[in-house]
Formats: structure tokens, sequence, C-alpha cells
């Protein structure tokens, strides 16, 4: 039996089918599901794209008309962390509730048919309910009342593909099929021409009638400014990368103060943990103020049984209180130091748990650029190269005091211990970071000659940071190539001020190619979707909208401003 039916059993999975021939583009079902359920302009729960293709005269558009496919393994209900989607065991309806719902809109990235919608202005995610209503009393859903082509019809889906002479799984423009199962059929008889394009402004281009596009339109070069890459992801860029820093800068600093206990002060190792804290507290605020409704932000962990989100929240949250703990019982002594240490070994745990399940948060097949091994050497990555930055600027601390390199240690053996250790930290930083570096652009290279030869968002994504983003890849290299020079010259500098300085000027460097990067990582991201029409879910009419004030009008159906 199929695993995703032994997770959501259903009496009779229903489902729609959709005649591509037969679809006039009239938007019919669009306005019988909004005004059935009372959905404000800004919001469609069932959308008409076009796709185009030929020259004139034999020029072609074929209309798509696409909701909530219902999937027999809906990725939106295992990816929902507060626990809002249910499999309606009657009709295998997937059902949203708003009201569970804190806007997240994590349903949003996993869902590869772009069928939940989010409200800015209720801050929540909505979606069509297949009119489960109008089921129970005999009716068929208000969208397929409401066609005037019979382009849209409902049914069982087994009846379907046993009755029907056609009942594809798949037509020009519908992602893979096999990411959540959905419970629609199509039927196209017309031919169609071998390429075709979307209207909503959107890269990929779609070749031989298959979903994976084949091309991507040429994008627009983007200036270098942080509006550039500026998104209404910006929160969790920093976040994740907050995270990953206090992750990596836990680990190397209880690292040492195992190893080299002496070397650590007892206010060092205050003001080190009072930053951890605080760079934590500040990163979870961020994400947490980054939801639709954050009052309701203790809803994350009502889904441990599937959301990944739902065990990052989980992970980081104990993270951050088992490092809150240790730092009271480290600081005040309150118990014995073995004790102590295996709170700190038990956290440092949970941390890299916690950045296990950040990278399992982003593999997702709905967003191919996400969907490879390369982010999760990015986010391991940060926390190495940051983690290790970031304890090395506390363990200069005392070398501010210094005045010389002969000056301060002298020649006890607690001078000699000391400078032995910073002259193998410096040397060890600079293998770390030198080795990451090499790691990371191979695996980059690697990971570019891997989207070259895919095909559709894959592809479209790769075009978008290579011809929008070039002057953003070229401040990265110098970013990263400032940071080696400066980890070789720091190599060869005695242990003073001097040696502080540079560890300072290394980790603004790092953390500045590492916004940069993680801010792309954001923008270039195209997520699989349907195509949308010349107005309705079209980026550039809504950009359009907004310039001229057009978006000022409610009945437009686009909000005046982004959220």
């Amino acid at each position: 039996m199929n695993k995703a039916l032994t997770l959501f059993p259903v009496q009779k999975q229903m489902g729609f089918h959709f005649t591509a021939d037969n679809c006039i583009g009239c938007h019919s079902c669009e306005a019988a599901c909004s005004e059935k359920n009372n959905l404000p302009s800004h919001i469609a729960w069932r959308k008409v794209g076009y796709l185009e293709g030929g020259s004139y005269p034999l020029f072609t558009r074929v209309n798509t008309s696409m909701a909530c496919n219902h999937c027999t393994d809906p990725v939106c209900l295992k990816g929902c962390p507060t626990g809002a989607y249910v499999k309606y065991e009657k009709y295998g309806a997937v059902i949203q509730d708003s009201d569970i719902c804190f806007g997240c809109q994590y349903c949003t990235w996993v869902c590869p048919y772009n069928a939940p919608v989010y409200n800015p202005e209720a801050g929540s995610v909505s979606k069509c309910n297949m009119c489960v209503d109008r089921l129970d009393s005999g009716l068929k859903p208000a969208c397929v009342s409401a066609c005037l082509g019979h382009a849209l019809e409902f049914g069982e889906v087994a009846a379907m593909e046993k009755e029907r002479g056609q009942a594809l799984v798949q037509i020009a423009g519908f992602p893979e099929p096999s990411i959540s199962q959905p419970n629609i059929r199509f039927k196209q008889i017309k031919k169609t021409p071998e390429v075709q394009f979307r209207t909503d402004l959107e890269s990929v281009i779609y070749i031989n009638k298959q979903s994976q596009g084949g091309g991507v339109r040429p994008p627009e070069a983007k200036p270098l400014s942080w509006k550039s890459i500026h998104s209404t992801e910006t929160p969790l860029v920093f976040f994740t990368l907050l995270s990953q820093m206090t992750v990596g800068g836990f680990l190397t600093f209880i690292g040492v103060s195992l190893f080299c206990p002496s070397l650590i002060s007892s206010s060092l190792e205050r003001v080190a943990f009072i930053v951890f804290i605080g760079s934590l507290f500040i990163g979870l605020a961020l994400s947490t103020g980054h939801l639709g409704k954050p009052q309701y932000c203790y809803r994350a962990l009502n889904n441990l049984r599937y959301s990944w989100v739902s065990r990052e929240i989980l992970t980081v949250g104990s993270f951050f209180g088992g490092m809150t703990v240790y730092a009271i019982l480290k600081t005040f002594h309150l118990l014995p130091y073995l004790f102590i240490n295996s709170i700190g070994a038990a956290t440092a745990f949970v941390g890299l748990s916690s950045l296990f399940a950040m990278t399992k948060c982003y593999l997702i097949p709905a967003r191919p650029f996400w969907n490879h091994s390369h982010t999760a050497l990015s986010f391991f990555g940060s926390m190495i190269i940051l983690g290790s930055l970031f304890t090395s600027l506390f363990l200069s601390f005392p070398l501010l005091g210094l005045g010389s390199p002969m000056q301060g240690p002298g020649d006890s053996e607690m001078g000699k211990e000391t400078l032995l250790f910073y002259t193998e930290m410096k040397v060890g930083l600079f293998g770390v970071i030198t080795l990451y570096l090499m790691v990371f652009y191979f695996s980059r290279n690697v990971f570019y000659q891997y989207l070259k030869r895919a095909s559709g968002e894959s592809q479209a994504s790769f075009k978008l940071l290579q011809e929008a983003y070039p002057s953003f890849l070229k401040f990265n290299h110098l970013l990263s190539g400032l940071l080696f020079l400066n980890m070789l010259g720091m190599v060869f500098l005695p242990v003073s001020p001097l040696l502080a300085g540079s560890i300072l000027l290394s980790f603004f460097l790092a953390l500045a190619w590492q916004i940069v990067d993680r801010a792309l990582f954001y923008a270039v991201v195209i997520p699989t979707t349907m195509p949308g029409a010349f107005f309705l879910k079209n980026k550039g009419f809504e950009a359009y909208a907004r310039e001229t004030g057009l978006a000022e009008d409610d009945v437009v159906g686009v909000l005046s401003r982004t959220h």
C-alpha cells in the first residue's frame, strides 16, 4: 500500500478534472470561488493562468485553471508547524484553518502549485477547501458549477481514470506530480507549440509540453545596493546567520574552556555568555516578528510529528534554554563541574541538531534552488566560519592589554602557555577558514555545474543569479578574497593588539560576506508554481500597479504596499 495512503486514509478521494482544450479564460471559476468564500480582491484560491507560444498567424494560448489539488501526500499538511491543516477523511479534501495559522508561510514554500495564499492584512494563510459544505448538500464545487466551457469537472479520482479517455497527471506548466501526488487529472488533445512562455514574467520556459522548463528569459541586472536583495525574508537572513554563528561560537568556546580553562577568566566568560545569549535572542525575535500573527508563536510546536519547522523551533529554543542554564550554572558554580560540563555537552549537541533541522526546512522539492546538498554546506559552513571567529573575538580581548609581544606574558610558564595558545589559535583559524573557502568554492562550482545542466526553475534561478546579480557575486568574491589575505597576514603578526584587530577585521569581512550570500539565497530562488495571468498573480503587473498608484484602488487586487 502507498505510504501516503497509510498516513492519510480517506473514504473516497475526490478531485478535479481539467480539460485544457475547453478553457476559454473567462475567469468565471475565479469569480465564483471568490464570491462563494467572500475573498478580498487581493486573494484568489483558484487562478487562471496562461501559456503562450508560436508566432503569427499560428500563435496559441493555453489556459490553465488551478486551485488546491488536495494531494494524497499533502506537503502543506506535513510542513505546517501549527497543525492548521487536516486531511478530510470523507472526501480527501485538504482543509486549512486560518484561525490556527500564525502566518509563517512555510506551506506556501513547500506547495509546488502555489495553492495556499498568504493574506498580509489578516496575517494568515487560506486556501481552497473543495467546497465540502456544497458536497455535503449534493452540489459540485462553486468553480465547477460556474465553468462556462465545461473545462472544470469534479468527481472521484479513481473513477476519472477508469471512465475517461484521457486522464493525464501532468500538462505543460504543471510541476512534478510525484512531489505530493495531486488529485487532479488533465485532458489536452489539441496540438500546442513546442516552446511555450508564461505571461506572468516568471523566467521559466516550457518545452515539448513538459512541466520542466527548457530555458529562461534574460533577467534584468540589479544595482549593487541592499534594496536589490532586501525582501520580506530578510528577517530570516539574520535569524539563520545568528543561530548558526551562536551554535558555532558556543561549541568553540566550551571546547576552549574545557581544554584550556586557565586562559578564560570569569569576567571574559560572563561577557561571552551574555553576547551568545543576546545574539540568539535577537535571532529568535526576528524570526517571531516575521510571523503574520507573532502573538501565537507558541503554536509552532503543534506538528512535531511531521513538520521540520516545528522541530527547528523546538531545537533552537532548547539550545537557547540550555545555553542560558549552562551560563548561570557555570557563572555561579551551582553544581559540580562534571554536571555543568555534561549540560554544556548536551546543549552543544542540541545546537547541532537545530542546524540539522534548519537545513531540512530548506531541502524542499518545490524550491529546487534550495533542494541541494550545497544548502547544508552553506548552513554548517556559516556555523564554522562565523562561530570560530566570533569566539576568537572574545579570546583576543586579553591581547588589548599587551603593549608588545614581549610585554605581558613574560618568561613565566603561564606566559609561555598563553603565547603558545595564541600562536596556535591564529594558525588554526587560518587553516580552518582557508579549508572552508576551498571546500565552499569547490562545492559552489559543482553546484553551478549542476544548475547549468538542470532545467526549469533550477536553471532559471541560476540565470537570475548570474545575470541579475553579477555585481553582488563580484562583491562577495572580493570580501572572501580580502578575508583570506587578512587571515594570511594574521599568521605573521606577533601576539599583540594588532592580532586582536586582525581578528576583528576578519570577523566583519566574513559576516558581510555571509549576509550578502544568504540574502542572495532568498532573492534568487524560483519556486515551482502554476503560470499566472496578465494581471492576477503577475509580479510585473503588481510592481506596475504600486508604481503608478493603481494599487490604491481595492478592486485591482494588488495591495498598495508589500508586506
